[in-house]
């Protein structure tokens, strides 16, 4: 326990306790009175408080990917049964939809439409009270105050046995979105804030060499890619092109378009460094649209349908197996420039490393 005040704490007891507050002061158990203020006016009619006649339809909760065995295989997570939360039930025990989520989210939007609380009350809830000591989120009454992409939002996190819940609602644009997860470790955070910045994306301005080129022609590119080092995308967002790496948070400040150069060319304008700035991208194209990109660094990527990792990756015959004088080493990284010779076949080859030497 901790003084009041003393700092911010998210307490499932907590909001136990409010939750018996509710029972005391409407005369009905929790469950009934939720149905009745707040699920019936706003027509929420998958959504309760707790367990239900409808139990069966829930979806199935599972454990975390770290216990499940060999090669993580769904067969291998803890499967969890649903179970009555009764008095926790104010803290842990809603179960919803995702038409249902964000039509509740959304009449906390201030302005015209149905709502339960007046506008004055939402404006309230969605002020920031408290700093909740996660970077990046503060806290108001009963919602997580978060920026999104550049724009602020209000919204909530859930978890229950199972299931991970987040959901924002953005009052600039009107628009709500809502990621459930049926796993204990579900990214649905991490879900939805990609989302926010591949829209965040699509709304930047379009470079002049992509102006006026047929939306056809730009699609061609689009698709992923992969090679030893992993997967990449070439996606189209808002009439431009982005090449994204899909394992990694997308960085709204710094990803910028692709810069269309002809049918079969692209160049990076990534302002990353260590990236390739100004190199270009070649594909190889038929009618279907790219078959493999090589760039930048020369990387050759394929489609993963084309693309079979080796079980080892062998040494080209010929190539010695000691490192030549002054070679980089296998981490890439020298005291000198990034370019060396090697032998090869008794030819001395002068040759860039691109991370994986032919020897």
């Amino acid at each position: 326990m901790i003084e009041r005040n003393e700092h911010f704490k998210c307490s499932n007891i907590g909001y136990g306790l409010l939750g018996l507050l509710v029972e005391a002061a409407g005369g009905l158990p929790f469950a009934d009175f939720v149905d009745a203020r707040i699920l019936a006016p706003l027509q929420l009619r998958d959504t309760g408080a707790d367990l239900d006649e409808r139990a069966g339809e829930l979806a199935t909760g599972y454990g975390t990917l770290a216990l499940a065995g060999d090669h993580g295989a769904l067969t291998g997570r803890t499967r969890i049964e649903h179970i009555h939360t009764r008095s926790p039930g104010a803290a842990t025990g809603f179960h919803s939809t995702t038409s249902d989520m964000p039509r509740y989210f959304s009449s906390h939007l201030v302005g015209p439409g149905t709502g339960v609380p007046d506008d004055d009350s939402k404006r309230l809830m969605q002020r920031e009270a408290e700093d909740s000591g996660a970077p990046g989120r503060g806290y108001g009454l009963g919602l997580i105050i978060q920026d999104v992409a550049g724009h602020g939002s209000f919204g909530r996190s859930g978890g229950y046995p199972g299931h991970i819940t987040r959901t924002w609602a953005v009052p600039k644009t009107k628009v709500v979105l809502s990621v459930p997860t049926n796993a204990i470790d579900g990214p649905a955070t991490e879900y939805g804030e990609r989302l926010f910045a591949l829209a965040a994306l699509a709304g930047k301005p379009t470079p002049d060499s992509c102006a006026g080129v047929d939306e056809e022609v730009l699609l061609r590119f689009t698709g992923r890619f992969a090679s030893l080092w992993g997967v990449v995308d070439i996606a189209a967002l808002g009439g431009k092109l982005y090449r994204i790496n899909p394992a990694a948070p997308v960085a709204v400040e710094t990803t910028v378009p692709l810069e269309f150069v002809d049918e079969a060319t692209l160049r990076s304008l990534d302002p990353n460094g260590f990236s390739g700035y100004g190199e270009v991208i070649r594909f190889e194209v038929d009618v279907a649209g790219a078959l493999t990109m090589r760039g930048p660094g020369g990387m050759l990527f394929e489609r993963p349908t084309g693309f079979h990792a080796p079980a080892v990756l062998r040494v080209p015959a010929g190539c010695e197996p000691g490192m030549e004088p002054g070679a980089v080493s296998r981490s890439g990284n020298n005291a000198g420039a990034n370019r060396h010779s090697s032998r090869v076949d008794g030819a001395v080859g002068d040759h860039q490393h691109l991370g994986y030497d032919p020897c």
